[in-house]
């Protein structure tokens, strides 16, 4: 997983940047009982971050790893699955469609 540093956050907008430098731009959104502010850093799988992955997006949401929504995680499934480090927490959550 690539870490990514939370440069600007505005609302559900967050400018990420990685150890290289390279500026990330997305729209996260959170679906379930998540107080999820003060975000410092998100971790992602490359594939999420690769403008020519098939399933890229500028607009992400995420949930629950164990919901019956989105994919379940398995080796095959992994890059749908985030980690999250804020308020001195750390949380993963999966990717939802739709």
């Amino acid at each position: 997983m690539k870490k990514l540093q939370v440069v600007k956050e505005n609302d559900s907008d967050f400018v990420l940047k990685d150890e290289n430098g390279k500026i990330y731009e997305f729209n996260i959104r959170f679906i379930g009982n998540y107080d999820i502010k003060n975000v410092k850093y998100f971790y992602f799988f490359n594939e999420l971050l690769d403008e020519n992955y098939i399933e890229y997006s500028k607009k992400y949401l995420f949930g629950d790893v164990n919901s019956c929504y989105g994919r379940k995680i398995n080796k095959k499934t992994l890059q749908d699955l985030i980690k999250i480090e804020y308020n001195n927490e750390k949380l993963f959550l999966k990717r939802f469609y739709g």
